[in-house]
């Protein structure tokens, strides 16, 4: 699943409390993502983050630290870590989570590889399941294939095809150029994004819904501005 970051200016993230983690499991896509430091109004200087084989081990397989302030900047993701977001330079760290039980995690530490840890959440280190996920992080999507996943008017797979404004990006953007801004089940309601067009000073138009999910099959890329 193709990840993309744009080198802009830092899109506002919610500083509203986080949501606790609800209990369960999921496949591939999994259930959201552990964020570091992206949901607190005051995120301290660094974070150690500890992963663990199962909640109860003893001892961590692996620990890290990450500055998400002041002068000291995080070292390059080792050679065991490849989690789907590791930017330093921008504070921005977000790993896959397929489990939650209670305030522990299990995440995704490589991608290539599927391996995962648990990483127990509180204080800088947060779950956002997909919904908030999509809706106060991500800031770009684009679908995997638009001729399938038209733009409809309501989120029903027979509703009508949804008006698409033009969007003018410039020579460097081709494809979609979309905000999340609601979600429904399997659905998210889609309007241009601020980022890509001609006139900064109109508002989105309101537009319509996407698929952004087939059971555990994901149908768009998103994206992390900073």
């Amino acid at each position: 699943m193709l990840r993309f970051l744009l080198p802009l200016a830092l899109a506002a993230l919610s500083l509203s409390p986080p949501t606790p983690p609800a209990s369960g499991a999921s496949g591939p896509i999994g259930l959201g993502f552990v964020l570091v430091g992206s949901e607190t109004v005051a995120p301290p200087d660094s974070v150690a983050l500890r992963f663990y084989a199962s909640p109860e081990a003893p001892r961590p397989e692996h620990e890290i630290t990450v500055h998400l302030g002041g002068d000291e900047v995080t070292a390059p993701a080792p050679a065991w870590l490849r989690p789907e977001s590791w930017w330093p330079d921008y504070y921005l760290f977000a790993f896959r989570a397929l489990e939650v039980r209670g305030d522990w995690a299990r995440v995704v530490v490589h991608e290539e590889t599927g391996r995962t840890l648990w990483l127990r959440t509180g204080g800088a280190v947060t779950f956002a399941p997909w919904e908030t996920f999509l809706t106060r992080h991500v800031t770009i999507v684009q679908r995997e294939n638009a001729e399938a996943n038209p733009v409809r008017t309501a989120p029903e797979a027979d509703a009508e095809a949804a008006h698409v404004p033009e969007i003018i990006a410039g020579e460097d953007w081709i494809g979609d150029c979309w905000v999340p801004a609601e979600v429904r089940g399997d659905w998210v309601r889609v309007q241009p994004s601020d980022l890509c067009r001609a006139d900064w000073t109109e508002p989105a138009e309101p537009m319509g819904w996407i698929r952004w999910r087939e059971g555990d099959r994901l149908l768009i890329t998103w994206g992390l501005t900073c």
